[in-house]
């Protein structure tokens, strides 16, 4: 086992002038890709990123691990934002699939990019299939991520009983506030 940097900047930038978009953007509009969105006009024009790796959780039902490790890695804030102003100026992509296990783990980096996203004036929507966490929803943070275009999110809602969470899915960290509890 090697440890793999924290900080995901290291690795450089991805060029997704290698990537023949025209022709993969082609393939997205007659509905031959595989990652469900809603459909307008542009969201053809879509593409998969990764901002951040791994999961400090131990869920019993989660394989991520066995690929992307224990430890959570990101990307910082600005190369997030600067590939995402990158993919729609340059690209002229519209819609993003943010394929993160756990985007909103790092809840103050989320927000920060959430609102970069708004203050960039980025003209893109998004959505979050591998989910975002539950417990780090609240009103605030769903509007930012409204405002800042995300289409869909799924979220991880693995149990409402704190005692199935500790021992069956094995989640211990995860705490259920207590105007929840059952």
């Amino acid at each position: 086992r090697r440890n793999p940097p924290v900080d995901l900047d290291t690795y450089g930038r991805l060029d997704f002038g290698l990537v023949r978009l025209d022709k993969y953007f082609e393939y997205e509009a007659q509905g031959l890709m595989a990652r469900y969105k809603f459909v307008y006009p542009g969201s053809e024009r879509s593409v998969s990123v990764i901002t951040s790796r791994g999961c400090p959780y131990h869920c019993s039902f989660c394989s991520i691990h066995l690929h992307a490790g224990h430890n959570f890695r990101r990307h910082s804030v600005d190369y997030v934002l600067s590939q995402l102003a990158d993919l729609v100026n340059t690209y002229g992509v519209r819609h993003v699939h943010i394929e993160d296990d756990n985007m909103s783990l790092d809840r103050r980096r989320f927000t920060e990019i959430l609102r970069g996203i708004i203050e960039r004036n980025l003209a893109i929507t998004w959505d979050a299939p591998n989910g975002i966490h539950v417990h780090t929803l609240d009103r605030d943070l769903l509007e930012l991520m409204r405002d800042s275009g995300c289409t869909y999110a799924v979220v991880g809602v693995e149990s409402g009983v704190q005692e199935v969470l500790d021992k069956v899915i094995r989640k211990e960290s995860v705490r259920i506030p207590e105007v929840i509890k059952i």
